[in-house]
């Protein structure tokens, strides 16, 4: 695809929806995967605490922000070119630590049973 877009001439809704569904995919795409990855998440916070790991549920939140999310955002904030998109990834791979930090951990607790 050369053709510049101009969105000055000609049918400009036709243009606005050619323009449109690539990022609306991509929203709703980004929107699907944030769902799965919480459900996950949350399940294991929810077996955590209701196998009397409170204490762990807690370190783990406090880690997945305090060395991902954080350091992630802050680092994607001062970057050239800094964008939301950037910054915005700091909270999905901050949730994707969170899940591998509980598998690591259910198989902890699983060796130990």
């Amino acid at each position: 695809m050369n053709e510049k877009q101009d969105f000055t001439t000609g049918s400009i809704p036709k243009k606005m929806i050619k323009f449109m569904f690539p990022i609306l995919g991509a929203l709703i795409l980004q929107a699907m995967y944030s769902a799965v990855v919480t459900c996950i998440l949350f399940s294991y916070m929810g077996y955590f605490n209701g196998y009397a790991k409170s204490l762990f549920a807690m370190l783990q939140g406090l880690a997945q922000s305090f060395l991902i999310r954080l350091p992630m955002s802050y680092i994607m904030s001062i970057c050239p070119n800094a964008d939301l998109m950037g910054i915005g990834l700091a909270a999905p791979a901050a949730t994707v630590f969170g899940i591998f930090l509980c598998t690591i951990y259910y198989f902890h607790m699983k060796k130990k049973l």
